[in-house]
């Protein structure tokens, strides 16, 4: 037998679904908030609005408004966030980005 092959010692345990993991990780308020703030340092809309939508679907209710968003395709609008983050136990919270792209080098105002 080849190497590797067939042999008892090579073989890889399954490991559980992602999406069942990662839904019940997200039902904690503190994953879910890391999670997104992860999510936004790729710079990738499309991205944020799946993982938005992962947030909707561990930590939503039965709201019409995220019964909603999680069937529709349409653009993310701020206002959509807003009422995600809301309806979910989130806010958003804003922060500088450093260091500071629009201050000079120099520091002069």
């Amino acid at each position: 037998m080849p190497k590797g092959q067939n042999n008892p010692k090579n073989k890889v345990e399954k490991s559980a679904p992602y999406k069942g993991n990662l839904r019940s990780a997200l039902e904690n308020a503190q994953y879910a908030a890391g999670y997104l703030s992860g999510i936004l340092k790729c710079d990738d809309l499309d991205i944020f609005h799946a993982a938005l939508r992962d947030v909707a679907r561990a930590r939503g209710g039965e709201s019409e408004f995220l019964r909603d968003f999680l069937t529709d395709e349409e653009e993310l609008s701020f206002e959509t966030v807003w009422r995600v983050l809301k309806e979910t136990g989130l806010q958003l919270c804003i922060r500088p980005i450093t260091p500071d792209p629009f201050r000079e080098k120099d520091g002069d105002d």
